[in-house]
């Protein structure tokens, strides 16, 4: 498939910064709510309902799709995330 330039860009604004959380990241592990302004603006809504800027959450549980990887916290029950919201913590 091509994409023109538009599309791409389109694309492209969903993913503003990459430094956030490898999606391979182990169950258990911390991550950081660092990006608020990554993700669709649904996504964005759900986030800063439920999260707390540069707080850290436990990871439950990690479902990778193909346009985007969902992130289960242990803080937060039956909600899942967008993973480019997230930075890892660093051990």
């Amino acid at each position: 498939m091509i994409i023109n330039k538009e599309q791409f860009e389109f694309i492209d604004s969903f993913f503003k910064n990459d430094n956030t959380m490898d999606i391979y990241t182990p169950i258990g592990s911390k991550v950081i709510f660092s990006f608020p302004n990554n993700g669709t603006e649904h996504e964005q809504n759900i986030a800063k309902k439920y999260l707390i800027l540069n707080k850290e959450y436990t990871i439950e549980k990690i479902e990778i799709g193909s346009w985007h990887t969902d992130v289960f916290l242990k803080e937060i029950k039956n909600i899942s995330f967008n993973s480019v919201l997230f930075s890892n913590k660093e051990v």
